[in-house]
């Protein structure tokens, strides 16, 4: 895609909530980024397996969801396979031809329509603990390698999926807290990934379900986003997190609690008035990096998404 198509597609784009999160700019809103691949398939009353297999219809799909819901931007993940052990990878080794081929033409497809869309993909310090964990290793430099073999072959394929042009990636991991690698071996791992994703004007964000605060401190440094899952609130208040983000202007994603899917108001109002007392209406947003709970009625995702509006703005 040509850089001058690339800006029609961005400034037809400039309104969207998510672009003034990230540009610093006071929001009139709470973003609102739901998973809703299994979503869209009840919607659209196929299967998931016949989505996955049709790009075109795939990003039909995840429209019509996002209109339904009104939500302010389309969540596309792409998974990776974890390669044997060796010395050398590949962004083949990653993305196998199919289904993770489709998915990017899917985010082509949305971009060509003009959507906002996030990109979720496995981080490499995840990569690196699962490759250990199925194939333990006592030879130091062999690991050595394998880490940087690793790492290159994440930045290939984070290559290939920038140049579907997605507005911002977010490189998922788990716990990092008690990781394998030492925090110093964690920004080492992320920190390219991060830049490689700007390259293609992208925001780089990371996602994580367990993290210290000091390692937290320095991904907010070079990351221009972190989304904290599962049970990573309960040890950093909202006031932590808005602190670092006036120190750092990393911006926060905070994962809804499952229980509000389940028609749970006044947990949706409380969580949407914490926000705003602590962040006062910037550099925050609210996601669901797992599935939306599919016996969620449809209903009570528009209630979420149009509360979730409101809160900025009084």
């Amino acid at each position: 895609m040509s850089d001058k198509a690339n800006g029609v597609f961005r400034s037809a784009n400039v309104k969207n909530p998510f672009r003034k999160m990230f540009g610093g700019k006071r929001q009139e809103s709470l973003p609102f980024l739901p998973s809703t691949l299994n979503l869209a398939a009840k919607i659209e009353q196929v299967s998931l397996d016949q989505l996955l297999n049709n790009p075109g219809q795939m990003s039909k799909a995840l429209r019509k969801t996002k209109q339904v819901i009104e939500s302010d931007g389309i969540l596309v993940p792409i998974s990776f396979t974890v390669p044997v052990l060796q010395s050398t990878y590949k962004s083949c080794d990653f993305l196998p031809a199919g289904v993770q081929e489709k998915m990017i033409e899917v985010i082509r497809h949305l971009k060509a329509d003009q959507e906002y869309v996030a990109c979720v993909i496995p981080g490499p310090v995840s990569l690196v603990q699962k490759v250990f964990a199925h194939h333990e290793s006592l030879d130091t430099e062999l690991n050595l390698r394998t880490v940087k073999a690793l790492c290159q072959g994440v930045l290939e394929s984070a290559r290939l999926i920038g140049e579907a042009r997605p507005d911002f990636i977010v490189i998922q991991e788990e716990k990092l807290a008690e990781s394998l690698l030492d925090e110093n071996s964690v920004v080492e791992l992320l920190e390219p990934v991060f830049a490689t994703i700007a390259y293609y004007n992208a925001e780089p964000v990371v996602s994580v379900s367990d993290i210290s605060w000091s390692l937290l401190q320095r991904l907010a440094e070079s990351a221009k986003g972190i989304i904290l899952t599962q049970n990573v609130l309960e040890g950093y208040s909202l006031t932590d997190l808005a602190g670092l983000l006036q120190d750092t202007g990393t911006c926060f994603g905070l994962q809804l609690p499952e229980e509000i899917y389940f028609a749970q108001h006044h947990l949706l109002e409380k969580f949407c008035s914490d926000v705003l007392a602590r962040f006062e209406g910037r550099g925050v947003f609210a996601c669901s990096m797992d599935e939306v709970p599919m016996d969620c009625p449809i209903e009570y995702l528009q209630i979420i998404a149009q509360t979730l509006k409101t809160p900025f703005k009084g």
